[in-house]
């Protein structure tokens, strides 16, 4: 054998060697990062579960509905609201049909103490009057205070079928012109029981982990309380009337059924981690729409830990903003410090910054309606103090105990509520968004600002329905 041909029998394998030496280094330089990176996720996500384990908190929402109490099919009110059907399930298509019709057309409601044009009066009381049978069979609900609406869960949580919520909000609308109408034909008792009916749709998706019902839950209890401000404005009523639905506003917790639509948030992503953990997340979302965006893996075993570690903090800032939030005060500031912490979350932090939204909108609104509800009770307790002594209390202390168990606080500032006495009214109030206090002012189309939060209450003899061409 010639030395070139041994030299190049030598090279051979040291050649191999090189190569083998080259391709262990490579799935080394992979392999080592990405099981570390595994380690860590898995070390995080472990210890946020047992964090939420610990607190008691629901992992799923099987879990979350297992631990609500039961409730027949005969108390359930959302079954009948389940029934709604026809325009009803899609308002927005009923647009046109209903554009002359005030609250669900173009048409607004005239301001509190503005007289109606008789045009929009009749167009209300025709569509009421159209809608009859409807309104009785709603009637039930009137003494049905819980409901459940049927949440219709999937393997892959973007499929997770949620109940129809798209008929409450015109519905709850119908049931407000309904109780104007009764009031202007002099049953003002029964327009005061729509606004307990009203209370309770809203209620009924108390029991519904998601924020976007807690959000419809407000607007819909928010129209009770307009109503029931204009009912009282319009004429007198019997105190047994005015206690109902004092008593309907008080047995709602309103803030803790807005914190458990943000355990919801926090339900679904938990949900959308543990199956992108099983399955390929890019075909689940596609099955529902979602397009595929290029270049970008949506789940691989390269990106596990990546995942199970944004999931971690995901769970983490979600967590923290809730055991922040409770008080309605504390949730707008936490919300806010939430949403610094996730502008501020590092580069691997990606699948955090896009699923963990802004909670501050959300938190202003359930804070307002948390300080309209409290005024709402407390000058339905002034309204009964008034119908029993022939005038208004000098301060709200009157009122305890025999009308109210306690002044409830002001969710903006701690304090007690306001009591403003005029000549022509008076408003038991909350300082509101801007935390100034403006003297009562909860006019519905404020120029300067936010106003105050309140309800205002006539004087009898300057209470009536009026109209104008």
């Amino acid at each position: 054998m010639s030395a070139e041909e041994q030299l190049n029998t030598r090279g051979k394998p040291k050649w191999l060697r090189r190569l083998v030496f080259a391709l262990l280094a490579l799935v080394a330089a992979v392999l080592i990062p990405v099981t570390i990176s595994k380690m860590i996720g898995r070390y995080a996500l472990r210890a946020q579960l047992q964090r939420l384990r610990d607190a008691g908190e629901s992992l799923t929402f099987d879990e979350f509905q297992s631990r609500l109490p039961a409730l027949a099919d005969a108390d359930n009110s959302a079954l009948i609201l389940d029934e709604i059907k026809g325009p009803w399930a899609s308002p927005w298509e009923n647009r046109e049909k209903w554009r002359e019709v005030p609250l669900l057309g173009d048409e607004k409601l005239p301001l509190w103490s503005e007289p109606w044009p008789i045009r929009i009066h009749e167009s209300a009381k025709a569509f009421v009057d159209e809608h009859e049978s409807l309104l009785a069979r709603l009637d039930a609900i009137h003494n049905m205070p819980r409901g459940r609406h049927a949440i219709n869960f999937a393997a892959n949580p973007l499929e997770i079928l949620l109940p129809s919520i798209g008929p409450l909000r015109p519905v709850a609308k119908l049931e407000v012109l309904a109780a104007l109408r009764d009031a202007t034909e002099s049953n003002p008792d029964a327009a005061l029981a729509r606004c307990v009916t009203m209370v309770n749709i809203s209620a009924s998706l108390h029991d519904t982990p998601i924020l976007i019902f807690a959000l419809v839950s407000i607007f819909v209890e928010s129209l009770a309380i307009d109503a029931a401000e204009r009912v009282l404005s319009f004429g007198e009523t019997s105190d047994e009337a005015v206690r109902s639905l004092q008593v309907s506003l008080e047995g709602n917790q309103q803030h803790e059924f807005f914190l458990n639509g943000m355990r919801g948030e926090r339900l679904f992503h938990l949900a959308i981690a543990d199956y992108a953990d099983r399955h390929d997340m890019t075909q689940a979302m596609e099955s529902v729409g979602i397009p595929r965006v290029a270049g970008v893996p949506t789940s691989s075993w390269l990106l596990s830990g990546v995942l199970e570690l944004n999931t971690a903090k995901s769970l983490e800032l979600q967590t923290d903003f809730i055991n922040a939030a409770d008080s309605p005060r504390s949730a707008i500031e936490a919300a806010k410090e939430h949403e610094l912490a996730v502008r501020c979350l590092p580069a691997q932090y990606f699948v955090s910054k896009v699923l963990l939204g802004s909670y501050s909108r959300a938190c202003e609104l359930s804070a307002m309606h948390i300080a309209g509800v409290r005024c709402a009770r407390v000058a339905l307790a002034a309204e009964r103090f008034r119908l029993d002594r022939s005038h208004w209390p000098a301060e709200l202390a009157e009122l305890v105990p025999e009308y109210i168990d306690a002044i409830p606080l002001d969710p903006f500032d701690g304090q007690p509520l306001r009591y403003k006495m005029d000549s022509d009214r008076v408003a038991i109030y909350s300082i509101g968004l801007n935390g100034v206090d403006d003297r009562g002012d909860v006019s519905e189309r404020p120029r300067n600002g936010p106003p105050d939060v309140g309800f205002r209450l006539l004087n009898p003899e300057l209470r009536g329905f009026k109209t104008i061409e």
